[in-house]
């Protein structure tokens, strides 16, 4: 006789945009669709955005370069990683390539919090050993190459560099309508990831979460043979792999030193 298959727990995971969603609708839209793909048997994500106004009439990388202007903007996340536990939630996602207050938030909270910086750099470590990542702007550039060095990491990552157009939030709702052409960022991104393979990547990172949805509504999965990783999918199955090993008791959170919780 074959075995019952066990049943899975439901798992809510809460994956945090650092946007204010309702600003970009198209984005929004193909996020949620992603996400609700890219979960897994029992497992719902629930994409949720900054509080509206949180940017002003400033796109969210000309504010989040500054130090007091990412600070302002982005230390509200903290209030909701300590309201998920309580909703019913069983992890929480930082889903961008920024990561504000990740240790604060791992100090707060006994389910699992990730950051999709961490998630996919430490996935695509184990896929290859020359990962190239393509970026929004050159700040950006400057924030990823200090996570990675942060992780350890530098040894496996050969380039990171941005895309040659301005990734507006003009440009960017254009490029999230493949029915109308996609503008000019999916031609950009493809460019710079021929541009990383050239310097020696043989996989390729969009290094924010706008640049995975691009990649997607473009069907863009490889460029000259070299995989395009995806950001989000990754993000999502990295979460549930750790909210299911705290749950089972397999794993737990180092609070001694790591990231100690306040009684």
């Amino acid at each position: 006789m074959i075995p019952a298959v066990p049943s899975v727990a439901p798992m809510r995971i809460w994956y945090q945009s650092m946007t204010d969603l309702d600003r970009v609708p198209g984005y929004a839209r193909v996020l949620r669709q992603h996400v609700a793909a890219a979960g897994s048997p029992g497992v719902t994500v629930e994409v949720h955005g900054l509080r509206a106004g949180t940017y002003g009439d400033r796109a969210p990388m000309e504010v989040l370069r500054y130090p007091l202007g990412f600070h302002r903007a982005l230390s509200q996340v903290l209030d909701n990683v300590e309201a998920a536990p309580g909703r019913g939630f069983d992890a929480f996602l930082m889903g961008s390539f920024v990561a504000p207050l990740l240790r604060e938030a791992r100090s707060a909270v006994d389910v699992p919090v990730t950051s999709m910086t961490e998630s996919v750099l430490l996935t695509a470590r184990s896929l290859s050993r020359r990962v190239g990542l393509v970026c929004l702007n050159e700040h950006q550039v400057g924030t990823a190459t200090d996570l990675i060095t942060a992780l350890g990491l530098d040894d496996h990552y050969v380039v990171a560099l941005p895309v040659d157009v301005p990734a507006d939030e003009a440009t960017v709702s254009a490029a999230l309508d493949a029915t109308a052409g996609g503008g000019e960022l999916p031609d950009a991104f493809v460019r710079a990831c021929r541009s990383a393979t050239e310097a020696g990547a043989d996989l390729v990172v969009p290094a924010e979460g706008i640049l995975s949805e691009v990649a997607r509504t473009h069907d863009i999965t490889a460029v000259d043979g070299v995989p395009v990783l995806d950001c989000v999918e990754v993000a999502i199955a990295h979460t549930a792999m750790l909210a299911r090993l705290l749950r089972s008791g397999a794993a737990g959170v180092g609070r001694r030193y790591s990231y100690p919780k306040a009684p």
